[in-house]
């Protein structure tokens, strides 16, 4: 009986975990441009997409320690991993002001004026990129 119960809580908690998986690690709906991600992103909203911009300025909340990179005064993306401090000046040395950068995130926002990714990280720049055209 026990190794019954033992066998269903494994595998309750490994179904769990394929959804944190699929968050970190899915695949991605679309891919976009920073120019484009506005007239095109909209059918992707709520969805895991790949954007590509040169970053423009970061904005830090501190209540909430959320750091936010701007790609071509456009798209706002909110970096997931920030803890600290350090954390933070480590992403901005990373993604800093002029650099082309690849973030795959939630599209959450896809309005003229208001495009916002949250959470994203960043993506090898190396990999398959094909944005809607």
């Amino acid at each position: 009986m026990h190794a019954i119960r033992l066998f269903l809580m494994l595998g309750i908690i490994s179904l769990n975990g394929c959804e944190g998986w699929n968050l970190e690690y899915g695949k991605v709906a679309a891919q976009f441009t920073s120019s484009t991600i506005t007239e095109k992103g909209q059918p992707f909203t709520g969805r895991k997409v790949t954007v590509k911009g040169t970053v423009t300025k970061h904005e830090l909340d501190k209540a909430t320690g959320k750091l936010t990179m701007v790609l071509d005064d456009k798209v706002r993306c909110v970096w997931y991993g920030t803890r600290n401090e350090d954390d933070i000046l480590l992403k901005t040395e990373s993604y800093e002001v002029g650099r082309v950068v690849y973030f795959d995130g939630f599209l959450v926002k896809c309005e003229p004026g208001n495009v916002l990714l949250d959470p994203v990280h960043g993506r090898d720049p190396t990999a398959p990129f094909e944005p809607l055209e």
